[in-house]
């Protein structure tokens, strides 16, 4: 009860919100676009590299083939499962939060 006196999410007074939860939930949300704009432009490029015609290009087109077959993909799995899964619990314990 103590935290709920001094932070109040009262539906009466609109005015009346912790602005540090707002700051938050701006910061969040300005960082997953950034991040998510970020990915496509580094794809974008790497794309743009792979797409060409010489030596090596063609090269490391062949090595990384190489490594996407060496996958094992049940450990590969696995660890995405893994992954998925540590994420959830993170973001159920900042809701929590």
């Amino acid at each position: 009860d103590a935290v709920r006196n001094c932070v109040s999410y009262n539906d009466e007074h609109p005015m009346d919100t912790d602005l540090f939860h707002l700051y938050r939930e701006m910061l969040a949300l300005v960082c997953g676009i950034y991040t998510i704009l970020q990915t496509l432009r580094t794809i974008n490029r790497w794309i743009g590299v792979l797409d060409r015609e010489n030596a090596y290009t063609v090269t490391l087109r062949r090595y990384m083939l190489v490594q996407v077959l060496r996958i094992r993909w049940r450990v590969f799995v696995f660890d995405v499962l893994t992954i998925v899964l540590l994420l959830f619990l993170f973001g159920y314990f900042i809701m929590l939060h």
